[in-house]
């Protein structure tokens, strides 16, 4: 990321730094026990893990874009946040996320991620890249939408 990243670069470094303070076992099982935000924040908080103040009340991650991710309605709000990172990770038994190539667009923020993983259940790894766009207003992410390519997430912030 450059030096002179703007807020919505900052804001999505934070919370991408927090998502690596804390051990993955310790997300996945704490996310997938959690019925709720208020559940999850508490646990992790107890944990020493509070999470960052920078999840907008209404976040939302649409399904579609996201292998392997299906909800009809998508993931809104604090506990569709919740529940988006508790999907995503249940089936690794190990996961990392490594980004690149950070673009800060208006309130957009464009990144390339490597993701390497093991299946929970049959401890193949698997290693894949995709690109995400986090939406950032008033400090706080508000959207992201997962890609198969750059060049797809760039279209979709393109006015029409």
């Amino acid at each position: 990321m450059a030096e002179d990243a703007g807020e919505a670069s900052r804001v999505v470094k934070e919370v991408e730094e927090w998502f690596a303070r804390v051990p993955f076992e310790t997300l996945r099982e704490e996310f997938l026990a959690a019925p709720d935000w208020e559940t999850a924040a508490r646990r992790m908080t107890e944990l020493g893990y509070e999470i960052p103040d920078l999840i907008d009340p209404g976040v939302e991650i649409p399904a579609e874009g996201i292998a392997g991710l299906r909800d009809e309605a998508g993931f809104v709000g604090w506990d569709g946040w919740v529940r988006f990172w508790a999907a995503w990770f249940e089936p690794w038994e190990g996961y990392e996320w490594e980004t690149t190539n950070w673009e800060e667009i208006g309130d957009h923020v464009v990144l390339d991620g490597l993701n390497r993983a093991r299946g929970r259940e049959s401890g193949a790894p698997v290693e894949w890249w995709n690109t995400q766009v986090w939406t950032v207003r008033g400090g706080k992410i508000v959207r992201v939408v997962g890609y198969g390519t750059r060049e797809e997430a760039l279209a979709a912030l393109r006015p029409e």
